[in-house]
């Protein structure tokens, strides 16, 4: 279990420095870099001052992107759990956008699956 003051102190939890960075949707992410490509996740925020309530971010070796609201929960976890921050700092976690199409409303969509990224 993780000390009291670890737990509850708020500093920064990732080692990577995101000053120059933008926002990437992940549609021009996909169209742009084709599907299959490996993302490194650099770190997961969670922004509190979006127009739809709380959101994750996912910040890769150059950009944010904003990650599908149903992973708000996942970010939360992923968040709490000090051996998956560590993961993520060790370089060991990626992502990959994947495209489908929504039924309901007839468009296109984007999701985001992790994948485990060894270190060489």
């Amino acid at each position: 279990m993780a000390k009291f003051a670890s737990k509850f102190n708020k500093g920064r939890k990732f080692d990577v420095d995101t000053t120059n960075f933008n926002y990437e949707s992940m549609a021009d992410m996909f169209n742009n870099d084709g599907a299959g490509v490996v993302y490194p996740l650099t770190a997961i925020y969670i922004n509190t001052k979006s127009k739809y309530n709380a959101a994750p971010v996912f910040a890769t070796d150059r950009c944010f992107v904003n990650a599908p609201s149903h992973m708000l929960d996942t970010a939360k976890e992923i968040l709490a759990d000090d051996e998956a921050v560590a993961a993520i700092n060790n370089g060991e976690v990626g992502f990959y956008i994947y495209a489908y199409k929504q039924e309901k409303f007839n468009r296109d969509c984007f999701g985001i699956n992790f994948v485990d990224i060894e270190k060489k």
